[in-house]
């Protein structure tokens, strides 16, 4: 099955929909299986979540992502994330 989502600049469109046109950050995060979407710095949540778009679903999730949080496999804390930026941002779209 191929990826449903390609790119970060998908990712961060999926979780700005969601968040009702609440910015993301440029800068996220990429492993094998998510996209980490970080909200813009002066929309940051104060909890222990933050945004997780699936490649191969498309589907955004909300999960654990701090280390105080609950460890195991629902911590994306512990994730080796990649750093990723939007080249969309980059290219003025």
């Amino acid at each position: 099955m191929s990826d449903k989502v390609t790119s970060y600049h998908q990712a961060r469109l999926i979780v700005e929909q969601i968040e009702h046109g609440m910015p993301t950050d440029p800068e996220g995060g990429e492993d094998d299986e998510y996209y980490a979407v970080p909200m813009a710095p002066d929309f940051v949540q104060a909890d222990d979540c933050a945004w997780f778009v699936n490649k191969k679903t498309g589907k955004a999730e909300r999960l654990f992502s701090a280390p105080f949080a609950p460890a195991g496999l629902g911590n994306m804390y512990y994730r080796d994330f990649k750093s990723v930026r939007d080249d969309a941002v980059d290219n003025g779209e």
